[in-house]
């Protein structure tokens, strides 16, 4: 993810996007073909509104379009000041809302690539399953990269990447790697034996 967010670049080799070296691209570039959704939103001191436009200036029925199908607007709607809620003034948003809040920024850019980095770690269990359908939907469209220590919630993705210790230790879909991948197989079993470690 820090790759990919320019946050640091390769000691070795090349990251790409299509053909696009991200080295090669400028900020203004990289962020129209990545929208990034981070688990430590880093949203205060702003409205709601600017939070999720970045200051742009975006339709209204395209933001609150974003806000539903990140399963945030009915708990913006509710708040005494709506989209103007100022964060870290008027409110403080619980770790669910704000994951959400950031997902719906991330949808609103309508990105090439949509990067989610633990971002439904603190999703109640209905909730993180709308949201999953919404990820599902918009992977008709884009690629979704979801990064998650809940292997639930990747279980149905078309291919999944193991890392161990920072290293590759398994790729393919659910199914193949319960039979083929000691490390996968043995956290799933772990989950599943104590839940999924859902939050509130």
């Amino acid at each position: 993810v820090s790759l990919l967010a320019r946050f640091a670049d390769p000691d070795e080799g090349r990251v790409l996007i299509g053909d696009a070296d991200l080295g090669s691209l400028r900020e203004s570039d990289l962020y129209q073909r990545l929208s990034f959704a981070f688990q430590d939103t880093g949203m205060r001191h702003t409205s709601i509104r600017d939070a999720l436009t970045g200051g742009r200036t975006v339709a209204e029925e395209r933001m609150t379009l974003a806000a539903t199908e990140a399963a945030i607007h009915d708990d913006i709607v509710a708040l005494p000041r709506g989209y103007d809620t100022l964060l870290g003034g008027d409110i403080d948003l619980s770790g669910g809302q704000r994951q959400r809040l950031a997902l719906a920024r991330a949808l609103l850019r309508d990105a090439d690539v949509l990067v989610l980095d633990e971002t439904l770690s603190h999703l109640d269990p209905v909730t993180r399953a709308d949201v999953l359908r919404t990820l599902r939907s918009h992977a008709q469209d884009c690629t979704v990269l979801l990064m998650a220590h809940q292997l639930h919630l990747v279980q149905d993705a078309d291919r999944i990447l193991v890392l161990d210790q920072g290293r590759l230790v398994g790729d393919g879909i659910h199914a193949d790697l319960l039979d083929h991948c000691a490390a996968y197989r043995a956290l799933w079993v772990a989950q599943d034996a104590v839940g999924d470690g859902e939050e509130s």
